[in-house]
């Protein structure tokens, strides 16, 4: 081993170092002398550390982490520690920490809204703690720069979960997309246990006759979660009233799919029972219903709250809006729904900035067909049923 590498190394590390296998104490010499002359220079690091790139072959990324920890005197952090896993336990800066300094560690955290801010938030830590703003009962780390334990990578371990984060920083809302989906898995189940209810708009449009304008095609569902099997559906035109007000998918119009589903496909009497999974929006089974169907069957609802209350105490609310992911499967199924029915005509987009340029032409288009078709029908109605749509 050579000099320079040996110098690198502190004393209070060399105990674990010569326990390491030969092929880890051979990486770290390679690695300590490839650093070495990066190490003694007064300035120009990354220009070397580039330089070093360019020959090597080896990341940016990776140098530079090589060399923070050579500047924090930890070599033993060169090691590649992927193909052992018993390495990871000679980490020199996993370090416990009180309780107190997690609990303060989280809170700077939770006062950063943009994701990532979770390094800022220790950056300000340190800070505070240089200005006697922070106190700890941790001694000084070996590197002096804060104290023991307090190193990002170390505090990385205690930093609050994504979904704590995202309740905090932005809501109820979004932190939807953090929380498991609900039964990931649908080993174990039977059918009929689980039914998932819920409505879709389909992306096209549709000529209902007695209305001049095409409208989109409005679906409400049933998917049996165990046999991946849509087991009941009904459809509908969303029609525009005289008085301008769209006609959508109502509440009736949902317990009749429930009605049939349990009449036509039926539902489980033994101890496992039969439970809806349904939002609390469009296809919603309220309370009376589900007080029926609950005292004269033994059928459970569950159902996805609408979070618009405040995500902490002091907190303005948000917008009302459900758990997309409580209904996973059945999403699922209307995705493929949407991409297999992306080729039929009249195809509004999955948004305003998505749909396609020539959709207010093809309206146009559509409403002269229509008219045409009247004026047809009132001297050739044999005629006027031959016309074609365009949707």
């Amino acid at each position: 081993m050579s000099a320079t590498a040996v110098a690198m190394i502190p004393p209070e590390t060399w105990a674990q170092f010569t326990v390491l296998p030969d092929v880890v104490k051979l990486q770290i010499q390679q690695r300590l002398d490839l650093l070495a002359p990066v190490l003694a220079m007064d300035k120009g690091h990354c220009a070397a550390l580039y330089a070093l790139e360019a020959s090597e072959g080896i990341s940016f990324s990776t140098l530079y982490r090589w060399f923070t920890a050579l500047k924090d005197r930890r070599p033993l952090d060169l090691a590649d520690k992927r193909r052992d896993s018993q390495q990871w336990q000679l980490r020199s800066d996993s370090i416990l920490l009180p309780s107190a300094d997690i609990q303060l560690w989280r809170s700077y955290c939770l006062r950063y809204q943009r994701d990532g801010g979770n390094r800022a938030a220790h950056s300000q830590m340190i800070r505070d703690w240089r200005a006697g703003k922070a106190t700890t009962t941790q001694p000084l780390a070996t590197n002096g720069k804060h104290p023991a334990g307090w190193s990002y990578s170390n505090l990385s371990h205690h930093a609050p979960s994504k979904f704590a984060l995202a309740v905090v920083r932005h809501g109820k809302n979004t932190s939807v997309r953090h929380r498991p989906q609900v039964l990931t898995t649908r080993v174990g189940l039977r059918c009929g246990q689980y039914y998932v209810g819920d409505d879709v708009w389909h992306d096209h449009l549709v000529h209902c006759y007695g209305h001049r304008t095409p409208v989109r095609p409005l679906e409400a569902s049933v998917l049996d979660l165990k046999s991946a099997c849509q087991i009941h559906w009904g459809m509908r035109p969303h029609l525009r009233r005289a008085d301008g007000t769209q006609e959508n998918l109502s509440e009736k119009e949902v317990r009749w799919i429930v009605a049939a589903t349990l009449r036509e496909r039926g539902y489980r009497a033994d101890e496992l029972g039969t439970t809806w999974l349904v939002e609390k929006g469009t296809f919603a089974i309220r309370e009376p219903l589900a007080r029926v169907l609950r005292d004269a069957f033994g059928i459970e609802v569950e159902s996805s709250a609408i979070m618009k209350n405040a995500a902490w105490c002091g907190a303005y609310g948000g917008a009302g809006g459900g758990n997309p992911r409580f209904k996973a499967a059945l999403e699922s199924f209307h995705s493929l729904r949407h991409n297999e029915f992306a080729a039929l005509p009249g195809q509004v987009g999955r948004n305003r900035e998505a749909k396609p340029d020539e959709l207010a032409a093809l309206v146009k288009h559509s409403e002269a067909i229509d008219d045409l078709h009247q004026l047809v029908a009132a001297v050739a109605p044999s005629l006027a049923v031959k016309l074609r749509r365009n949707v």
